[in-house]
């Protein structure tokens, strides 16, 4: 099973409507786009909702495999924020320092 949500399947945002505009202010990717003086921009494309749509496809791929290999099956899970905030690398902490 494949599921990919705005902000995963527990916490306090499990229940709300998530949006590849919202998943990428909230991974922070909106902040470092733009100019200082400005408010935060877009990053020209919606790339939150592809980001998840890419783990998710990558984790079923290798659910897949280890279903062949074992025999069992697996859940895959991702979130909107949580794949944006994933290929922010080393931004956030650098940020936080």
């Amino acid at each position: 099973m494949v599921r990919t949500s705005g902000y995963g399947q527990t916490g306090p945002y499990k229940s709300r409507a998530g949006f590849g505009s919202v998943g990428e202010a909230m991974g922070g990717l909106r902040f470092v786009n733009g100019f200082p003086d400005r408010p935060p921009a877009r990053s020209g494309v919606s790339i939150g909702d592809t980001l998840a749509a890419l783990f998710a496809t990558i984790g079923c791929l290798t659910a897949l495999h280890e279903r062949e290999r074992s025999g069992k099956g697996q859940v895959v899970d991702t979130a909107i924020y949580e794949s944006v905030c994933s290929v922010m690398e080393s931004i956030i902490p650098d940020y936080v320092l």
